[in-house]
């Protein structure tokens, strides 16, 4: 029986990621073909040695996620490699993870892009931005009212003047986003992100600039903590935002566009019951082209029989979106385009006093 100890592990990292967790990898052993699995262990207090009541874990892997690590605290970790007839290697070198700091971010007077970059105990609104003197708003093909956040997310939010809002939470060294084809309103991390440094799965998505916020929209060449930011993709997947990763094999593919993102919230927006707009108006359709669904926005200064219909080149009816009496305000309405075949159609808004006609794309 082989009582010989195998080599320990080296190169651990210690990652906080969205939970709040933290990632530990390290280099698997290359010199002990028997290697049974590592064991986990943690601790509070630096330079401690691994014991049973230390440990929180094992794999089999060279990967573990401590889904319950200390708060308020930095957490240390070490490595133990056991091999298959259990004997036990030397502790790994040591890893650490501040989870608790206390960040300061900049907000500016009306709209914001904004984005939670730590993990945190309370993603409500009012306790993250208590000065926002509006509703937060993150997009899903059209504007929707969150009164919980989450990281990864790019909201909007209105304040009354420039303000320093100060929030605790864990670090966020690394995250997954996910992404829909079309415009994506996205978060950031803890740490600032270059653009280029950022991967995708599946590897390669193609995407268009990056867009912030100041007083109108500016193309971005990095992630800010704190901020929110724009982003058109080609398919769905992931970004993935890393303080320390870099794989060119899986970076995203940067191509600019004219194409600007969708316009922020307003107050005709954000609070559609009390407002009444003061002409009759047909907006675009958005997202445009689109596949299979999109959204047409309309508003009426009065009260108004409204017919809304979709009709093909040949001018052939395809569909009433709607066919009804509305009382005055901002409206909108969404068309799934699931069993027709791609290509250009026409939208036609008719009331009593005024008539629109708009195009808009079907892509497959």
């Amino acid at each position: 029986m082989d009582n010989l100890a195998p080599s320990g592990p080296i190169m651990l990292t210690a990652q906080v990621i969205a939970g709040p967790a933290v990632k530990l990898t390290w280099d698997k052993n290359r010199t002990d073909p028997d290697v049974g699995l590592y064991e986990v262990h943690r601790s509070t207090t630096s330079g401690f040695t691994p014991s049973p009541s230390t440990k929180v874990g094992e794999s089999t892997d060279t990967t573990f996620t401590d889904g319950s690590p200390v708060t308020n605290q930095t957490n240390y970790y070490r490595i133990v490699t056991l091999d298959i007839y259990g004997n036990r290697s030397t502790p790994s070198p040591q890893a650490s993870a501040a989870l608790q700091v206390t960040k300061h971010y900049n907000v500016n007077k009306q709209w914001n892009m904004i984005s939670v970059p730590l993990a945190v105990n309370d993603y409500a609104k009012t306790v993250l931005y208590p000065t926002a003197v509006s509703d937060a708003f993150s997009y899903e093909g059209t504007y929707v009212q969150k009164s919980t956040l989450a990281n990864g997310v790019g909201y909007w939010l209105k304040f009354a003047d420039n303000d320093i809002v100060s929030m605790t939470g864990f670090l966020l060294t690394t995250d997954s986003i996910d992404v829909i084809q079309g415009w994506n309103l996205i978060g950031s991390i803890s740490e600032p992100v270059d653009v280029s440094t950022i991967i995708s799965d599946p590897p390669g998505l193609v995407t268009s600039l990056f867009y912030g916020y100041q007083d109108g929209y500016i193309i971005s060449g990095s992630i800010e903590p704190g901020k929110g930011y724009w982003v058109k993709v080609n398919q769905s997947g992931k970004l993935i935002l890393s303080s320390t990763v870099v794989s060119s094999s899986q970076a995203i593919r940067i191509i600019p566009t004219d194409e600007l993102p969708p316009p922020p919230p307003n107050a005709e927006i954000t609070n559609l019951q009390f407002q009444i707009p003061d002409k009759f108006a047909l907006e675009q359709n958005y997202p445009n082209p689109f596949n299979p669904a999109t959204v047409i926005r309309y508003q009426l200064p009065i009260n108004s029989y409204v017919i809304l219909k979709v009709y093909n080149l040949l001018g052939q009816e395809v569909t009433v979106l709607v066919d009804e009496m509305h009382e005055a305000g901002y409206k909108s309405v969404e068309w799934d385009a699931t069993e027709l075949r791609s290509g250009i159609y026409f939208y036609r808004l008719e009331t009593r006093d005024f008539v629109q006609t708009k195009k808009l794309i079907l892509l497959k």
